[in-house]
């Protein structure tokens, strides 16, 4: 996978570029931040929603499943000490399906979500840094 880089606009905005697409993020108004953009926890959580929400539409159209106004709520909390996100709740409504015996399958569906796989799976994150001396 290619590199996303992420630069530091000033006033604590930053961009991300994501191929051709930049994605904007700020920090928190209780950190300093101006309600610019969302949070990075806010699109981390909104990229959970749409992952899921791609598998699980995925397999509905496979299988006849009606999609119309499909839509993934999510639950959370921010734990402080570390600060962390928790207690993650994903539900997805289909409002206009009826399930049956196919509600575990669609269930299953939105497991088999990258970021779900990621997360349960999770190995660790490295982070390095280089200042003006080690910068390639």
């Amino acid at each position: 996978m290619p590199t996303l880089t992420t630069v530091h606009e000033g006033y604590n905005l930053f961009s991300t570029t994501i191929g051709e697409h930049v994605v904007e993020t700020d920090i928190p108004l209780s950190m300093g931040g101006a309600d610019r953009a969302p949070t990075a926890p806010q699109l981390f959580i909104a990229s959970l929603g749409a992952c899921i929400a791609s598998f699980v539409v995925s397999y509905c159209q496979r299988v006849g499943v009606d999609i119309t106004d499909l839509a993934v709520d999510f639950d959370f909390e921010l734990e402080e000490k570390p600060i962390r996100l928790t207690a993650l709740k994903a539900t997805v409504r289909l409002p206009h399906a009826t399930l049956g015996d196919r509600l575990d399958a669609v269930r299953r569906a939105a497991e088999q979500c990258t970021l779900h796989h990621t997360l349960e799976l999770f190995e660790g994150l490295t982070v390095e840094v280089k200042d003006a001396v080690a910068a390639d």
